[in-house]
């Protein structure tokens, strides 16, 4: 303890020299000088390393030679009833927990994602005011729970020291608030300019630079409040044991330059705020025609909730302003005014929060919004041409499954929309042929029981009297799987002209596939003319022909290569 020695009192007189009775209880005043005891005005016993209270019913009733006391009390000690500064935190410790309660169903409720996220515009700047309200619920709730024990310790110390350091946090966290609120109104207005035309703002002009440096300004001139006000050795708020350390030790620290110069620079970003508000309203809200009726924009065109914020804010830092100079408002001291501290150092920043739980709840998600105007503008463009959209139901009816097919899967569900299939070649038509009647006796096979049950029971049905066979079927072919992309194309594109032409002669005829498929030469060419002439022939024939008229006579083969030889096709282009 460091009261100075002036405050110290003469031992009570006791049996003898060395005798002295404190509470009716002798005590050695020999060891008691010993081990440096001094007995203070305050009713405490003290070496500046140990303090023990000399007051009714905490008297120590012996000191041993060790220095220690029987039934000793501790100076430092929660044992007073609470007073009234503590009865009031309790209730501000409530409100603040009903801040709280509010705040995180309104970060939820704005900070979540129902568009893309942007560049331009970060999630996280719609959630820092409610992350900033949190922090403002936090402080108080830690600093006013500390608060409690203000009013009970016999002797002021860590409950004074806590509650004064989370009051500045406090402060510098409803400024913030206020800030992040005001700064994400500037845009939310400039998304809503952005959202039907990105190029009505560039992101980089003069207007874009101005809205990156000012937040930056702002934010500078906080932290220096904060560098002035936090770090710093805080143990001096608890040297208030008398009179004499309240006018030595606490009423200069808590009047020191450094307060002072800290509420200077709140006030310079308060009004930061109203330069933020007049931005806003210059370049995204209808401007006046003369200096007048721009002021009267200022007026008509600021959020109600700010009306009600900014005068708060104002209060809050006159507030801690007027503290720098009074020391009986200061929240430091723990004898100040408790209406005084609570109506006008926590009651601003409650009502502040309030107000924004208020406009929270009332107010629309950012992304939500933005989908509502987009409705509301493609109804008016869809009004204006005459477009009739399909009914809500329609989706429901008919599934987004064409948006996940490939090309050959949405002409192939075209072709069977409209009927079409592939044309048939002659090796189907023949096994269509020896199946129609297997397939007739197959699909009256389960009536044979019950006739009357039996398609053919009441006639021939027309539907049925020339059923389609089954090899009429669209056959797919097989995917090309090969690298080139030129041929994927081509077979894409020959598949689609067979879906859509299906009455196409095929570019290969029956014998022409089989003479691909045989592993023998290729035939001689033939004229126009000879090909006229021998086109009824069989194909082997000519071949074998061919073959015997090139080992009989040479004069054959030397008039066949006089002829100009056609270059022979690759299998690529069939």
């Amino acid at each position: 303890m460091t009261i100075p020695l002036e405050n110290s009192l003469p031992w009570p007189a006791g049996d003898n020299d060395t005798d002295t009775i404190i509470g009716g209880h002798h005590l050695n005043i020999t060891l008691l000088e010993q081990w440096n005891y001094t007995l203070y005005s305050n009713h405490t016993l003290s070496n500046f390393s140990k303090c023990k209270l000399v007051l009714e019913p905490h008297f120590p009733y012996a000191i041993f030679a060790n220095g220690s006391f029987a039934n000793s009390t501790n100076c430092y000690r929660a044992m007073l009833p609470t007073g009234p500064r503590g009865h009031v935190g309790t209730a501000f410790i409530v409100m603040y927990a009903v801040c709280l309660f509010f705040i995180l169903p309104c970060l939820r409720k704005h900070g979540r994602l129902h568009l893309p996220t942007e560049r331009r515009f970060f999630p996280i700047g719609r959630r820092w005011q409610w992350y900033w309200g949190s922090f403002v619920c936090a402080c108080g709730l830690i600093g006013l729970f500390a608060n409690i024990d203000v009013d009970r310790y016999y002797l002021p110390s860590i409950p004074i020291v806590i509650t004064s350091f989370f009051w500045y946090l406090m402060q510098m966290g409803a400024m913030a608030l206020v800030w992040e609120a005001i700064r994400h109104w500037n845009s939310w207005s400039e998304r809503q300019w952005i959202d039907p035309n990105p190029f009505a703002y560039p992101q980089f002009d003069r207007r874009g630079m101005f809205e990156f440096w000012l937040p930056l300004v702002y934010y500078l001139f906080l932290w220096m409040n904060f560098f002035l006000v936090i770090p710093q050795s805080w143990s001096k708020t608890q040297l208030q044991r008398s009179q004499q350390q309240i006018d030595l030790r606490a009423i200069p620290f808590a009047h020191s330059p450094r307060f002072k110069a800290a509420a200077v620079f709140l006030m310079l970003c308060y009004f930061i705020n109203f330069i933020s508000l007049a931005h806003t309203i210059w370049h995204y809200k209808p401007r006046g025609r003369n200096a007048f009726w721009q002021g009267i924009n200022f007026v008509r065109y600021i959020p109600v909730r700010f009306w009600f914020i900014l005068p708060l804010q104002a209060a809050m830092i006159s507030f801690q302003w007027a503290v720098c100079f009074r020391w009986d408002i200061n929240p430091i001291n723990i004898n100040a005014d408790v209406k005084t501290i609570y109506v006008v150092g926590h009651a601003p920043m409650v009502a502040i929060m309030l107000i924004q739980c208020i406009w929270g709840w009332h107010h629309p998600n950012e992304d939500l919004e933005l989908i509502r105007q987009r409705k509301a503008r493609n109804a008016a463009i869809d009004s204006e041409m005459g477009i009739v959209n399909k009914p809500s139901w329609w989706k429901r009816v008919t599934s987004d499954d064409h948006l996940n097919l490939s090309v050959i899967e949405r002409l192939r569900r075209r072709v069977a929309a409209v009927g079409g299939g592939r044309r048939r070649d002659d090796a189907a038509v023949m096994m269509d042929d020896g199946t129609t009647e297997q397939q007739s006796g197959a699909e009256s096979g389960p009536y044979r029981d019950n006739i009357e049950m039996s398609p053919g029971a009441s006639g021939p049905s027309p539907r049925r009297a020339n059923p389609k066979p089954l090899s009429q079927r669209p056959v797919l072919p097989t995917p090309y799987t090969g690298k080139s992309d030129q041929r994927r194309y081509e077979r894409t594109l020959q598949f689609a002209s067979e879906l859509l032409f299906p009455s196409a002669k095929p570019r290969l005829t029956q014998q022409q596939l089989r003479e691909l498929q045989e592993d023998t030469p290729p035939p001689p060419y033939q004229p126009a003319a000879q090909a006229s002439s021998s086109a009824s022939a069989p194909l082997l024939d000519s071949r074998s022909s061919a073959r015997r008229g090139s080992d009989a006579s040479t004069a054959s083969a030397d008039s066949t290569t006089g002829l100009n030889r056609q270059t022979p096709k690759s299998m690529l282009d069939v």
